[in-house]
């Protein structure tokens, strides 16, 4: 230990010449043995006084000298406390009472046991001081030199009284550390635990030392996680104990733990622990809800499926994937956080239904507990897909028609709607339907069903007509005669309308021109007249009257009354003549 000066300057200057003065003095003396043999250091052989570079003097009081020959010491710090250590650069006095009125002081250092060197001495010869006996002597201030070796130090202190050449001999032992040490008290920390729960595990740091200080508590493991700073510090009262928490959660059923305490970045104490935790098993997951339960065929929808862990433990890392036969699966796969025992949790997946009907669908859950195990849970559910019913009529060509179709005993002019494929839907359509000049027979369904009346169970959205094939009424209409070719025709059938005859009459004649319709508009002068139906039509025969026969018959009289009349007037002439030729034939 050296001194160390509050006024540097004066500190400097003493320690120059006190060093040069006590180096001589103490390379002079010679190395006592141990701390515990009879020896005494070479008296002085003057009067002369000799000086140290520490202050010796006196407090106020009056202490018991010790028994003939001893010398009661102790260590006392800046704030008069008494100290079996001292830390760091700490200055500290050596207190003892004095045996004797005047006195000679030497002092001799031992560092702990293995330190090179051994020891030095401190104070060799320093007086002579003058007191009185019972006096409380301070010797101030002692710190620790620069490298000063930790560990136990041992000083003896020498008394020589000049006047009675008398020894009086004391030995005091004291520690010296950077720092004051600290040790783990304990650890404590739940005997049951259950992995995936949180717990707190507590150490107890006690300060060793005399004075405060603060330490650094680190925890660290594997098998488990931490839920506070892994690292936490703390000042502790000297002799004193303090408790630092730290949260954790074991992952596995025998976690291990570090724990280390350091104080300025020295590690002062450790411990290693082995830790207990079980597991408590999750699952079985169940279903808690589906939704929607009613999907339409074709069109691409969300699937939300709740699923309930029925466990006692913590469902980790949970999967649901999705099995939908008759589905386009578009996204099959959720991650799910962890679900906590009772807790629930939702998978949502994209799908398309292929078809209608009733479809079962499985949901298989896979998820491991807090010590890994894995599980898997199947949940099955079903869920109903519409199909799209539509059903109509039109003709044998493919033209809608407005004929209504009955469904489930309502009749619509075009049924367009989602139903359910396992409900049978009832269809009806009328077998005639007639109308001005038109009629509508029934001749079957456009899905090769000729019932009129039926019912449908569906897979697949279907279309369905009412096949009805479209006839149109021709009429024909003559003066004279009769017609033959008139009645139903099929749309687009070719129709042939032909009168029985086409002049009737003697003399004055009526004789067919031409076939008009209602509107007047010429369409054929044929008597037999075919074209394509696609309407009604009303056909009407036109006569004019023909006078060709009877002017023929007029002109052949006129001729035959001609010729009798010459004939006549030449008979009277007397015969003269011969006889005309007759008139050609008519």
């Amino acid at each position: 230990m050296t001194y160390r000066s509050r006024n540097i300057h004066i500190l400097l200057i003493a320690v120059l010449v006190t060093v040069l003065l006590l180096g001589v003095l103490a390379f002079a003396q010679p190395e006592p043995p141990s701390p515990d043999e009879e020896w005494y250091p070479p008296a002085p052989e003057s009067t002369a006084p000799v000086r140290t570079v520490y202050t010796v003097s006196s407090v106020p009081g009056t202490g018991v000298p010790g028994a003939a020959g001893t010398v009661n010491m102790r260590i006392v710090d800046e704030s008069g406390r008494v100290r079996s250590e001292v830390y760091g650069s700490e200055r500290f006095c050596l207190q003892f009472v004095s045996p004797y009125d005047t006195f000679y002081i030497f002092l001799y250092e031992w560092y702990p046991p293995g330190s090179i060197p051994s020891g030095h001495w401190i104070i060799s010869g320093a007086g002579p001081y003058s007191l009185w006996v019972g006096a409380i002597v301070n010797i101030c201030y002692f710190a620790a030199e620069v490298g000063e070796p930790e560990g136990l130090h041992t000083w003896k202190l020498w008394l020589y009284n000049p006047n009675t050449r008398k020894w009086s001999v004391g030995i005091i032992r004291f520690n010296y550390y950077s720092f004051p040490r600290a040790v783990i008290e304990r650890v404590e920390y739940p005997s049951d635990m259950l992995i995936g729960t949180s717990y707190e595990l507590r150490v107890s740091v006690k300060n060793l030392g005399e004075i405060d200080y603060s330490y650094t508590v680190t925890v660290d493991g594997s098998g488990l996680s931490f839920t506070t700073a892994q690292q936490q510090s703390a000042r502790v009262p000297a002799k004193s104990s303090v408790t630092l928490s730290f949260g954790f959660t074991p992952l596995a059923t025998s976690p291990r733990v570090r724990i280390e305490l350091t104080g300025d970045g020295k590690v002062l104490d450790s411990k290693d622990l082995v830790l207990v935790a079980r597991t408590l098993p999750p699952g079985p997951f169940t279903l808690g809800d589906v939704s929607p339960t009613t999907l339409k065929e074709g069109e691409e929808a969300t699937l939300a499926f709740v699923v309930v862990n029925r466990g006692r433990g913590t469902a980790e890392g949970v999967t649901a994937r999705i099995e939908a036969p008759g589905f386009q699966v578009i996204s099959g796969l959720e991650t799910i956080p962890n679900v906590p025992a009772g807790g629930s949790a939702k998978a949502v997946f994209r799908v398309r239904p292929l078809e209608g009907g009733v479809k079962n669908v499985k949901v298989t859950v896979t998820y491991t507990d807090s010590a890994g195990n894995s599980y898997s849970d199947v949940i099955e559910s079903t869920v109903t897909v519409l199909a799209r019913l539509v059903v109509s009529s039109s003709s044998v060509s493919g033209k809608p028609l407005e004929i209504p179709v009955t469904v489930n005993g309502v009749e619509h002019r075009v049924f367009d709607n989602w139903v359910n494929p396992e409900q049978k839907i009832h269809l009806s359509a009328r077998s005639e339907i007639v109308g001005e000049g038109v009629r509508y027979v029934f001749v079957g369904w456009s899905d090769g069903v000729n019932l009129s009346t039926r019912e449908v169970t569906l897979r697949k959205s279907a279309s369905i007509s009412a096949v009805y094939k479209v006839q149109y009424l021709v009429s024909a209409f003559t003066p004279y005669g009769s017609v033959e070719g008139a009645g139903w025709y099929d749309e687009g059938s070719t129709a042939t309308v032909r009168l029985t005859a086409t002049s009737v009459g003697f003399g004055i004649k009526s004789v067919f021109r031409y076939w008009e319709d209602k509107e007047g508009r010429v369409l054929s002068t044929s008597p037999s007249y075919s074209f394509v139906v696609d309407k009604p039509i009303t056909l009407r025969a036109v006569w004019e009257a023909d006078y060709t026969e009877l002017l023929l018959a007029a002109l052949a009289t006129i001729v035959v009354f001609g010729i009798a009349l010459y004939t006549l007037r030449g008979v009277r002439a007397g015969g003269r003549g011969r006889l005309p030729p007759p008139p050609p034939p008519v």
